[in-house]
This record gives C-alpha cells, structure tokens and sequence, in this order.
C-alpha cells in the first residue's frame, strides 16, 4: 500500500523510496525486544487516568492466532505412587502452586514467569463448544467504556486464571480508586479473590463456589454490574475487526505481543477522545 498509495506514503512521512519489507522487519524487531508499547501504555494510562475513580474493572482472556509451530512438549505420565512412605523418611515439602506464588511476588516477576511458547490452546464459546487455535493468548484489563488498562501475552494453553493476579496488581499501580473487578467462571479459586480484597477491590465473579458445585449467586445489585463486564467482550471484538487482532503476521512472543499491543494502544488512544 505504500508502493502504490501516494498520501498514505506522505501520511506515514515518506518523501522518497520506500524502504524494503526486511528494513520493515528489522525495525518491527527492534521495537518488539525494546518493550516500547508496554511503556507507553502503562505511561498513558498513568497520565490520563491515574487520578481517576473506576468503578467496575473487567478481566478475561482471548485467542490469539498466529503462525509458528506448537513448541509445547507432550506430557509425560508419572508413575504411580505407592501407598504410604518408609519410616523415618520425611515427607517432602508442599510445593506451592503459581498461584500461591503470585501472591506474594511483584507482577513484573509474575508475569515474567508466564509461558510464552507457541502452542495449542482451547476454550469454549457461547454456544458451548470447544474450538481450538494454534498461537497465544492475550489477557487483558478493561475499564467502563471499553479503556485497556493492563496487557500480557502468554502461551494459548495457559488457563485464564493463572494471569489474573498479576493483571490485578498491574492494574491497582496504574489506576487511582477501582471498586469492582468483574470476571467469569474461568477465575474461580481461592487466591483469586483474596488478593482482590487485599487489593481492597470488591471481586465479582460469576460460576461456581470454590470447590463446590452450587453455582455463586448474585444479588440484584451485583447482578447489575456484572453486565458491565460486556465492555471487554465489546474490546476483543474491536480489537480483532478494527485493530489487527485477527491478522498477525508475525512470528515470535515479543513480536506478536507488540502487533497486539499496537492495537491497545490504537484503541486506548480513541477511547481517551472520546471521553
């Protein structure tokens, strides 16, 4: 389109030759190991809305479809324990899980610690059917009126939950006052929802009650704004129509995170305006 479209080229501040698709790429690369979309992100954020009172908060993770090849490793049964332990041998030591880990570390050592490999995810859409996707998986925080506050990619096979208390805290340093954090039944368990009330958020998730089978239930008043959590569906469709979300081209974790992050930052920029 450059080649070939004269204003878009003056648009974009090319007076001469256009440069080759591989200085295109060089430079996309250069930009994605620099980490410069995160940081002007969290800095707009910051500027335009760190002051500001936000009352429902809504977290949920998307397909993200990219080419590469499924570097996840097979999984490996383990052999079967045998009842019981040998006298005067010490029982091992309760490992904690990523979630008791999230708990106490900073989100830059979370999220850090996320997996970032191509690989094969799968999830259930409204009509309840699983569909599956090669690539990753972007987790995202959503202000009222659709405004991305928080961002991490991770590999499409990591469970939704397992970014959430990392968006968490992200969130909490960026915005001033969040009231209400809106989820779905993808972020049911105990760590969860009490790193939220730590956070002295109120956490709104709907499905069923930590390990039990009787589904939460939901005043009248909280039924009312867990609708508000239509702002992130609204975001991800956006993003995949408007914004690239649905054509990455790009191969890599750091390269397709930036792409997305391009459109967070596009969408971030219109909702600012709007407001």
């Amino acid at each position: 389109m450059l080649v070939v479209d004269v204003r878009l080229r003056q648009l974009c501040g090319f007076t001469g030759r256009v440069p080759s698709e591989a200085t295109f790429s060089r430079a996309f690369a250069g930009l994605a190991h620099s980490g410069i979309a995160d940081r002007v992100h969290e800095y707009l954020v910051r500027v335009h809305l760190g002051q500001e009172t936000v009352f429902h908060l809504s977290r949920d993770a998307t397909d993200i479809r990219a080419p590469g090849k499924n570097e996840g490793q097979p999984k490996v049964s383990e052999p079967k324990k045998k009842p019981g332990r040998k006298k005067g041998v010490a029982p091992k030591p309760k490992v904690k899980s990523r979630q008791e880990k999230q708990v106490e570390q900073p989100w830059q050592e979370s999220v850090a610690e996320l997996p970032t490999i191509c690989d094969i995810g799968t999830k259930q859409n409204s009509k309840g059917k699983r569909f599956y996707w090669t690539g990753f998986k972007l987790h995202i925080d959503v202000a009222d009126g659709g405004v991305p506050i928080s961002a991490c990619t991770t590999s499409a096979s990591l469970h939704d939950s397992q970014a959430a208390i990392p968006l968490a805290k992200m969130s909490s340093q960026r915005l001033g006052t969040i009231f209400y954090e809106l989820m779905d039944r993808g972020y049911v368990g105990h760590c969860i929802p009490e790193t939220i009330r730590g956070l002295n958020h109120v956490p709104l998730i709907k499905g069923k009650a930590y390990k039990s089978h009787l589904p939460v239930q939901f005043d009248p008043a909280a039924q009312e704004r867990f609708s508000n959590r239509v702002a992130v569906e609204r975001f991800f469709s956006d993003l995949k129509m408007n914004h690239g979300g649905s054509s990455v081209r790009v191969r890599g974790h750091r390269k397709v995170h930036c792409h997305l992050m391009m459109g967070v930052l596009s969408i971030f920029a219109l909702s600012v305006l709007r407001i």
